[in-house]
């Protein structure tokens, strides 16, 4: 076991073990999503654990608003959703 599961104390909560002062809010990370890439030109996918500090996870999750969006980016989400699924 590496010193990184050493740190997982339960499923999708990580506690910070190595602070080198003590500080007034807990670092515990609340695990938020993990999101995948899977390879075009490689065999391999990666992924990337997404933690939220759980003192600060009201600042970090707010709700999104509508002004928050670009048209840009309002414009590739709305070309996805007409993309068929398979």
């Amino acid at each position: 076991m590496d010193h990184q599961e050493d740190r997982l104390q339960s499923c999708g909560v990580l506690r910070d073990q190595i602070r080198q002062k003590p500080e007034d809010t807990s670092a515990t990370y609340i695990l938020h999503a993990v999101l995948v890439h899977s390879g075009d030109n490689h065999p391999s996918n990666e992924y990337m654990l997404v933690y939220v500090r759980e003192s600060t996870i009201h600042e970090v999750l707010e709700d999104v608003k509508s002004t928050d969006i670009s048209d840009e980016l309002r414009e590739r989400l709305d070309e996805q959703r007409r993309m068929p699924l398979y």
